[in-house]
């Protein structure tokens, strides 16, 4: 089962042992497969910068990433509704970042703020 989170943009910052940096994200979505969810979006840079700095870090510095914190109250709420309707199958997160290809990461998930999530990566 798949649910559509928001259909246009947001803004996600990736933390790394570099600092963090802001990327547009389009397509944020949540996937239920049969023991875990999917938390799945696609990285849109809207300038070279953006693309530069998402270039660095998921081409050529992968294992530098530490958390991915979106800061959308539609999110979080889309994403929590899904998470409770669904809390008797769900064992565990993934993250799916797509950009370019798609990278998938263990993840723990943490509500940041009134209306932030946070996905701490795990090794």
């Amino acid at each position: 089962m798949l649910r559509s989170l928001r259909k246009g943009s947001t803004t996600i910052e990736y933390w790394h042992e570099f600092g963090a940096d802001i990327v547009r994200a389009i397509n944020t979505e949540i996937e239920l497969k049969s023991d875990h969810a999917i938390f799945r979006v696609t990285l849109k840079p809207v300038d070279g910068n953006q693309r530069m700095d998402a270039d660095r870090i998921f081409l050529n510095n992968l294992n530098a990433l530490t958390k991915i914190k979106f800061s959308d109250s539609q999110i979080r709420k889309a994403t929590a509704r899904f998470l409770n309707a669904y809390k008797d199958r769900i064992n565990h997160i993934k993250l799916e970042i797509i950009y370019k290809r798609s990278y998938e990461f263990n993840t723990s998930l943490k509500p940041t703020g009134k209306d932030g999530l946070s996905f701490e990566l795990k090794a």
